[in-house]
């Protein structure tokens, strides 16, 4: 994966490998002054997490869950601090964990929740059985 950035003073700027190998498109967005938070799913269906706080990249930490599809993050009305993540599990059924929002550029692995129902997904492999 690879970052590009752009700034009123300077324009945009060469890119920065985050490394890592994926399986899906990511999910970039802030969570704070100064913070990005990036999510996609690893070669293994895990989904993973990486942040910039200031101008300094975390590493890439192991969420946990098995994704068949790209994540989706949602920041509800109400549940200020936190974020859901959701996505498409094994089987088809739709998953998400939540994660509360912090200074730390590191998430933790958190409990996946499965919301049943059976979604399909072209082009992704299928889960564990």
């Amino acid at each position: 994966m690879w970052h590009r950035g752009w700034s009123e003073e300077t324009g945009f700027w060469n890119g920065t490998s985050l490394g890592g190998r994926f399986v899906s498109v990511a999910a970039a967005f802030s969570t704070g002054t100064s913070r990005l938070d990036v999510l996609a799913v690893g070669t293994d269906g895990t989904l993973r997490h990486k942040a910039r706080v200031d101008d300094v990249w975390g590493a890439w930490e192991d969420l946990g869950g098995f994704f068949n599809s790209a994540p989706k993050v949602v920041r509800p009305v109400g549940m200020d601090g936190r974020v859901v993540v959701f996505g498409v599990g094994p089987g088809g059924a739709i998953i998400h964990a939540v994660y509360a929002l912090g200074d730390k550029p590191l998430w933790g692995a958190q409990q996946w929740y499965s919301d049943g129902g059976v979604m399909s997904v072209k082009g992704h492999r299928a889960g564990p059985a």
